[in-house]
């Protein structure tokens, strides 16, 4: 996988493989709600949901609150904070 911009270009060996692969993310909420997230920050902000930092616990990683969101498409409020170092 290969950086493109701002997105991902994958390659695969034929193009079956691709189009699973093309299904799969396309049906996985993980990724509308990273889309979401992503597109709420501000210029050099980055932003995740309120799961993350339970995931990197003891790694050093710090948060700021940035209130509780409403993602178009996905259901609930979530919570956004700010990886601020």
């Amino acid at each position: 996988m290969k950086q493109a911009g701002d997105g991902h270009l994958a390659a695969f060996a034929v193009p079956s493989d691709a189009m699973r692969a093309a299904l799969a993310i396309n049906r996985g909420i993980g990724v509308h709600v990273a889309a979401r997230t992503t597109a709420a920050a501000q210029p050099g902000e980055l932003l995740v949901t309120e799961s993350v930092p339970a995931l990197v616990a003891g790694s050093g990683f710090a948060f700021d609150e940035r209130g509780t969101h409403q993602l178009k498409g996905v259901p609930g409020d979530w919570r956004f904070l700010a990886l601020t170092g």
